[in-house]
């Protein structure tokens, strides 16, 4: 087991707007902050009905785990949680107030203290036993809804075996895990990286903070996006529904409709072709993810990404109390837009401006990463670097 974080959760009860201004805002946006000399980082998230939720995370010592010395972490003494909150207490929040605050308002019934672990297995199955969910991937980042894909997944495979052989049975949990291992792995991957950029502590995890969150272009952050969330399948034995995602889904067709030789590639079958675009009939389809992003976005689009430039931000932090979150570009507009619910505020976003700052993007990405690699190069070899 690789336990990555230290995790003490709770949720405020409903706070005063007045005081809280960004819980009247349309849309949450995660904060977090790094406590200086401290071992700490806080996350803090606006909900509903005017509370907010928080984490106060601590990252795990290897060798302690090894050793023992956190068996029994899930047994929390009271003392123990008494001297974080007493530790992070002081600081200020980024919506307003201090962190306190927040706890003083928070039902200490409510708070959850647990371990955070990030794995993923290379086995799935054996016998007659699969695994799915955390069990065989476990990261902090969407673990309900990755589950949820493993099991539409695997009930279609499951469907689709024609005897109770085991020799059918191992070839659909084969199947299944053919399917969903390579993403599953990318997710756990990126839960493993967005921990060190928000977490992370050393000149290491400061550099790959301020690439992340300043260097990285948007069309790089989409790709890591949409790779995650193009596995959408649907149960094959019921009705397709529309797809409206603004990615281009992954094909959802049963291996009975593919028509495959030992000779060549895949290819599709008449028959098959023609249930395939019955399936497809009834969805939204894109020519490609970035073509679909740019013509069909909503009103929950992302926000226009400007880069700064590498002498506006240096690649190492010397700040440990400023918020961490994607900045906004400067041009992003915020209008209003009637809905059935109300006005709601959100940012414009017009095709050229993504297409130009994707242009503009990946210039400065090529210059910020190649001296990031030479600062890196020199920080091994123990040669100065000005920063």
């Amino acid at each position: 087991m690789s336990v990555d974080l230290h995790v003490i959760s709770g949720c405020t009860k409903p706070l005063d707007p007045q005081k809280y201004p960004a819980l009247l805002d349309a849309m949450s946006e995660i904060q977090s902050i790094q406590l200086p000399d401290k071992p700490y980082t806080i996350w803090f998230v606006p909900l509903p009905d005017n509370r907010i939720a928080w984490d106060i995370t601590r990252e795990a010592s290897k060798t302690a785990i090894r050793q023992g010395e956190v068996s029994n972490v899930y047994q929390w003494r009271p003392r123990d949680v008494e001297e974080v909150m007493e530790a992070v207490k002081g600081f200020d929040c980024p919506f307003g107030g201090q962190v306190g605050d927040l706890i003083d308002t928070t039902d200490p019934e409510s708070m959850y203290f647990y371990m955070s672990e990030e794995r993923f297995c290379e086995t799935w199955y054996g016998g007659r036993t699969v695994l799915l969910g955390d069990a065989c991937h476990k990261g902090f980042h969407q673990p309900a809804s990755e589950a949820i894909v493993d099991a539409v997944t695997l009930v279609n495979f499951l469907a689709n075996v024609t005897s109770e052989s085991m020799e059918s049975l191992t070839t659909a949990f084969k199947e299944y895990h053919t399917r969903r291992s390579p993403i599953t792995k990318a997710v756990v991957e990126q839960c493993v990286l967005m921990r060190q950029v928000f977490a992370g502590r050393g000149r290491a995890a400061s550099l790959k903070r301020n690439f992340v969150l300043f260097y990285m272009p948007e069309k790089m952050r989409h790709m890591l996006d949409d790779k995650r969330n193009e596995d959408r399948p649907q149960l094959w034995f019921l009705p397709q529904v529309p797809d409206r995602g603004i990615v281009k889904p992954l094909p959802n067709l049963p291996p009975s409709l593919i028509d495959s030789t030992a000779e060549g590639p895949v290819k599709l079958s008449l028959e098959a072709a023609m249930n395939a675009a019955a399936l497809s009939s009834t969805t939204s389809t894109a020519s490609s993810p970035r073509t679909s992003r740019t013509s069909s976005w909503s009103s929950f689009s992302r926000p226009t990404f400007a880069m700064p430039s590498a002498a506006s931000v240096s690649l190492f932090s010397t700040s440990s109390t400023t918020p961490i979150s994607s900045p906004r570009s400067a041009s992003s507009k915020a209008s209003s837009v009637k809905s059935p619910g109300g006005s709601v505020s959100r940012f414009q976003e017009d095709a050229k401006s993504i297409r130009r700052h994707d242009e503009e993007e990946d210039d400065k990405f090529t210059e910020a990463f190649a001296s990031a690699i030479i600062i890196t190069a020199k920080s091994a070899t123990g040669e100065a670097v000005a920063v």
